[in-house]
């Protein structure tokens, strides 16, 4: 169920292409729900409270989101970073290049912020209250666990749309 849900998620954003991006989208999901999980483990830490692996997991992304646009378009790439107007070009290029690259810091914050937090309320609630108020923070993990994995796989599949989509 969960690989035909990320499979319409993937077809819907990338259309009937999607199969070829599918592979790395479905194991960087799974991976990061993975890790998401195993950090509600007491003493366990997921993967993803470290920031080598958020930071990994974004370059990948990254660089396939990116790649997958230089191999459509080649050297025509670089018009997605020109803007719509020919002499605001310059301009365009200049904002365009670190908003790109900004990407992989916002991925890499977003997941690593937030399992680290809910990883460390979790820990502290257990030392000071062993039983119940516990319990409630990771049924609320659980479900940031979820939907941080979702989070970042959707802005992958949204990253590789824009790459693949016609320059302006």
């Amino acid at each position: 169920m969960i690989v035909e849900w990320l499979a319409d998620l993937a077809r819907q954003n990338l259309g009937d292409d999607y199969r070829r991006w599918f592979p790395m989208v479905g194991t960087l999901f799974f991976f990061i729900l993975i890790s998401n999980l195993l950090g509600l483990i007491p003493g366990i830490g997921g993967a993803t409270s470290h920031i080598e692996t958020g930071a990994s997991w974004a370059l990948i992304a990254f660089a396939v989101s990116e790649g997958a646009g230089i191999k459509k378009y080649g050297v025509g790439y670089i018009k997605h970073f020109l803007g719509p107007i020919w002499w605001l070009s310059p301009f365009f290029l200049i904002l365009e290049i670190p908003l790109h690259f900004a990407r992989v810091i916002t991925l890499t914050i977003r997941l690593l912020a937030n399992m680290f937090a809910d990883h460390t309320i979790i820990a502290v609630w257990l030392l000071l209250v062993p039983f119940l108020v516990p319990a409630i923070f990771m049924g609320l993990g659980l479900i940031v666990a979820v939907l941080q994995a979702f989070v970042f796989t959707l802005l992958t599949i949204v990253y590789i749309k824009l790459a693949l989509e016609e320059p302006h």
